[in-house]
């Protein structure tokens, strides 16, 4: 059977400070649509364009916005064919200093954090505690001291976390003090669980975006996989990492994801191969994807901007399905499952370090 190739370009990547309010949202945009069929497709929603190539951004000027419902009309009966993974990196962060800082208490209780989705439904129900119990001051102090702390992870670092959280959990009102005092122990505990000296912070964003699509084709799709993004990503500097999760000798098991989902690994990718985005239409086709997707997400700029984006969803957008990192009103059950084994991210550490 022929390997099957999947394209890849992404969107609001601006580095690893994931605070950054100038892109506030990642997106990463995949499809099984090959150059000359990405290129009929670009063709026909603009037949009279002249530029070098199809890239988001020369639409997202003012006297290009509207045209984008042109594309939407086109892409949106190929929705079978395209995945992505969307990332509110405010949100992430949020996901992350719980990841690490609540996980391993629930995970010493002797529960299954990742079970069922249980990880991203208590992200949820800690943002609406957080947001809505308490105040959008209080989420932007949590996640900036978390953000702090895993770009310079210190033992000075880890001592501010440690007594911020501690006087939020000392001083909150009932409901967010939830949080804070799950925070606050997980601080005065990382020591206990982790090492501090080998934390390389958790600012990564590509690495997990392409596993997670992958993941989604490996559902759709029986063929050994070639992955092709655009050259330019700093994706290519984590290769090797990313080879490891995604590529044909990762250990065979029945994997378990942290949004409930499930899937039979190794994903069997062959090869993560760079493209330059120029020569070839299908990463194109992506950009202009995962452009759309990360404005649809992030709050518009205007009434302009807002009824532009309700009509490209309208023409055919809105039947593109992304998963991702970001709110839902979904939460979870009282306590997750029991542990039984090895969690999910037990064993992809087990693929990367064996």
């Amino acid at each position: 059977m022929p390997e099957k190739e999947l394209y890849f370009d992404e969107s609001g990547f601006t580095g690893y400070n994931l605070l950054d309010t100038t892109a506030p949202i990642f997106v990463e945009a995949s499809t099984d649509i090959g150059n000359e069929e990405a290129e009929h497709i670009l063709r026909s929603a603009y037949p009279t364009y002249k530029g070098d190539e199809f890239h988001f951004s020369n639409f997202w000027r003012q006297r290009r916005k509207r045209p984008l419902t042109a594309f939407a009309r086109e892409i949106g009966p190929y929705a079978r064919r395209i995945k992505g993974f969307t990332i509110d990196k405010r949100f992430c962060v949020l996901t992350k200093a719980l990841d690490f800082l609540v996980e391993p208490i629930y995970r010493a209780a002797g529960h299954d954090w990742y079970a069922n989705g249980y990880c991203s439904r208590y992200v949820n129900f800690a943002f609406w505690g957080v947001c809505q119990e308490g105040s959008p001051e209080l989420y932007d102090a949590i996640v900036t001291a978390w953000q702090r702390f895993s770009r310079a992870p210190s033992e000075a670092t880890l001592q501010d976390i440690q007594v911020l959280f501690r006087i939020m959990a000392n001083s909150l009102p009932e409901g967010p003090d939830l949080i804070a005092k799950q925070l606050a122990i997980g601080a005065e505990l990382f020591t206990h669980f982790s090492e501090l000296e080998a934390f390389e912070g958790s600012d990564e964003l590509q690495v997990t975006t392409v596993t997670s699509i992958v993941a989604a084709w490996r559902r759709q799709h029986d063929q050994d996989f070639v992955v092709h993004h655009d050259a330019s990503a700093n994706l290519f500097r984590r290769k090797h990492l990313l080879m490891k999760i995604i590529g044909p000798d990762a250990p065979r098991d029945f994997q378990h994801l942290g949004d409930g989902t499930s899937v039979e690994f190794p994903l069997r990718v062959s090869d993560v191969r760079p493209l330059n985005s120029r020569e070839h239409p299908a990463i194109q086709l992506c950009d202009m994807i995962a452009g759309i997707a990360g404005k649809l997400k992030a709050a518009p700029e205007s009434d302009d901007d807002e009824q532009v984006l309700r009509d490209v969803v309208e023409a055919g957008f809105g039947e593109l399905g992304f998963n991702g990192v970001y709110f839902r009103p979904e939460f979870p059950p009282a306590q997750p499952e029991r542990q039984s084994g090895p969690d999910a991210v037990d064993k992809m550490m087990a693929a990367i370090f064996r």
